[in-house]
This record gives structure tokens, sequence and C-alpha cells, in this order.
């Protein structure tokens, strides 16, 4: 994998969760697309990595990017959307227990965003 991403290759660009919500994103297209059930798992597999680095229990959310390596900026409502949305389209695949547990990390930011 190549690239630039501001001004760092991308391979040592920090990690942050709108990166992660994208992935899992473009795996589970790519999956259906391609008919390659291999990448729902590796979908699976990066929001396993998302929870455990990423979420941050004080917010009940998780952070934007980590801060020497624990959650750190807490995430823009964009950021929140965008995972949302990855969470949403992941969830069918997820095991009950995985999906049981983002049902309580979602549902009171889907509440908040209805109420909006």
């Amino acid at each position: 994998m190549h690239g630039v991403r501001q001004g760092l290759p991308l391979l040592d660009a920090p990690l942050t969760m709108e990166d992660q919500a994208l992935a899992i994103r473009a795996l589970l297209v790519s999956a259906r697309s391609l008919e390659l059930p291999i990448l729902k798992w590796a979908a699976l597999d990066t929001y396993y990595g998302l929870n455990a680095r990423f979420f941050d229990p004080a917010r009940g959310f998780y952070a934007a990017k980590l801060e020497n390596g624990k959650p750190g900026a807490p995430a823009a409502i964009q950021e929140i959307t965008l995972m949302l949305l990855a969470g949403a389209e992941l969830s069918e695949f997820m095991p009950a227990d995985a999906r049981r547990q983002w049902e309580r990390i979602s549902r009171p930011w889907l509440a908040a965003l209805r109420e909006l």
C-alpha cells in the first residue's frame, strides 16, 4: 500500500477512528461486489481492533485518534456519524455478543441524532 496522507507515507500516518470506519465500509463493499466473504472477516477484525485501541469508556464511544497509544481527542459529529454507519453495516455479520456490544455503544448516539 503506497500513498501520502498529510505529507506522511501512508503506512507511517497515525491511525484514526475515521480511517478505521472507512476501512470497514470499504471492506464490506468489496466483499459484496467481489463476492469474497473473507473481506467481511477483515472488516470484523478491523472493528475488533478499533474496540481494543480506540474505545473510550469515559465517553462511551471511540476517540478520534490515539495519543501515546491510548484513546485521545473526542470524535467530531462527522466522525461519529461515519462510525455509526460503518457499525450499522457491519452489525449483520457480527456474532451475537459483538452485536449486543455494538448496540449498547451506538444506541445513545443514534437517539441523540434523532433528536437533532
